[in-house]
């Protein structure tokens, strides 16, 4: 068995944006790339998984989401976000909280910012703070790694 190409490739810097409604994905997901191996192979029990996202709930205020490990085969997804739950693809690397967070982004987003972009510049500062919120990866790096890649952050670090 060969280890995961999420760990080994980088993407090029140049991506053009293939969604209208939601210009930044592709940079999101581009960015990601550059720090995504940190969730391949990684695996956080539901309970853990559920004490995160209930603690970050608490921190802004919103209602608390439901986690859901599932497992989808070969479907290229690490999570989703539906119905105040938020699914994580244990079969591609997804039941870890860097996906997690991720994840929680577009909750806390979808909470306080409903009119906003899916992967806007309001979702990238919650997923920042988010990232920083875990110890995971500090918030001013976090917009150094946005600033080379071209995405906007929405609100000023509290």
């Amino acid at each position: 068995m060969r280890i995961s190409n999420l760990m080994v490739s980088k993407r090029k810097k140049k991506v053009v944006s293939k969604c209208k409604s939601d210009p930044q994905r592709h940079l999101v997901y581009s960015m990601e790339r550059e720090i995504c191996g940190w969730a391949v192979y990684a695996h956080v029990e539901l309970d853990d998984l559920q004490r995160i996202a209930d603690y970050v709930c608490r921190r802004y205020r919103v209602k608390r989401v439901g986690i859901a490990i599932e497992n989808r085969g070969k479907e290229r997804v690490f999570g989703w976000c539906s119905d105040n739950t938020i699914h994580l693809n244990a079969d591609y690397h997804g039941d870890n909280t860097a996906v997690l967070a991720h994840e929680l982004a577009h909750y806390i987003n979808d909470q306080l910012s409903p009119d906003g972009e899916s992967h806007g510049p309001e979702f990238v500062h919650y997923y920042g703070e988010i990232l920083d919120m875990l110890n995971l990866f500090p918030y001013g790096l976090f917009a150094l790694l946005c600033d080379s890649w071209g995405v906007d952050i929405g609100l000023e670090e509290e």
